[in-house]
């Protein structure tokens, strides 16, 4: 019995000093694993941007890659796999006001692969001392001039976002046009019809249609609907029999009334 007992922990401990030279040597080619992932060239970089809403770029392949390359300080024609910090440079796109989401991650190959959801443009505000585009979730975006959004447009404010947009402890006219905007954004009629937004002196709101030259007096965002809803009245049924081009004006800005100004 005793002989029988030593041979069986003669084979225990064998089997253990096995297993304990295998799980090294697992351990041992990870490491080089590892080390070599690391010191590997980064063999490609595919960047991919989402639009959810918008038909533009606001933000570009390049740029994206600019930026990037700005955060680590080389090329990335030139970067070995253990330079890249990817969570820090996720937290940097994010903090570019055109991006609303960034995943980073490296295949199997050496790849990097990044992904970047641009925050859509609802505005562009242009005046003779500012132009930057205001998202649909009020934040401003600041956008190459080579790559301009097809968005309505606001004149006749020049001023820059208020701090805290839309939410500003005192809101202008601008957060009317936002309103405003933001409502024609959802109706698939309102969309098509309007191009401009204009913010005349007494601070009210006008309409630019894209086909027709009459002017749309809104005023301002109260009531919305029901200014809204006349206005697509006029245009759905009124303007379909007598024509878009007898009128200089629409007024819509008194409750139940369409005032019309005759060329």
């Amino acid at each position: 019995m005793a002989k029988r007992s030593k041979s069986k922990r003669n084979i225990n401990v064998k089997s253990f000093v096995l297993w304990s030279l295998l799980l090294a040597g697992i351990a041992g080619l990870l490491w080089l694993s590892i080390q070599r992932k690391k010191d590997a060239n980064l063999a490609k970089v595919y960047v991919s941007i989402h639009k959810v809403e918008s038909e533009d770029y606001v933000v570009s392949q390049d740029d994206v890659v600019a930026i990037v390359e700005a955060y680590l300080g080389f090329d990335l024609g030139a970067t070995v796999v253990g330079d890249l910090q990817l969570r820090g440079i996720e937290q940097r796109l994010l903090q570019d006001p055109r991006v609303e989401r960034a995943e980073l991650y490296l295949d199997s190959n050496d790849r990097l692969h990044i992904y970047v959801q641009q925050r859509d443009p609802l505005l562009r505000v242009k005046g003779a001392s500012v132009d930057y585009y205001i998202g649909g979730d009020g934040k401003a975006i600041v956008s190459s001039a080579a790559r301009p959004a097809r968005v309505p447009i606001v004149t006749g404010y020049n001023r820059e976002l208020p701090l805290n947009f839309p939410n500003n402890e005192e809101p202008t006219i601008l957060n009317d046009v936002y309103v405003m905007a933001s409502a024609a954004a959802d109706d698939v009629f309102l969309s098509a019809l309007v191009e401009q937004y204009h913010i005349d002196e007494h601070d009210e709101v006008w309409l630019i249609p894209k086909v027709g030259q009459e002017k749309l007096l809104v005023g301002n965002a109260e009531e919305l609907d029901d200014r809204l809803t006349r206005l697509k009245a006029v245009y759905q049924e009124g303007m379909r029999a007598i024509g878009n081009d007898q009128y200089a004006e629409l007024h819509f800005k008194w409750k139940g009334q369409v005032t019309r100004v005759a060329k």
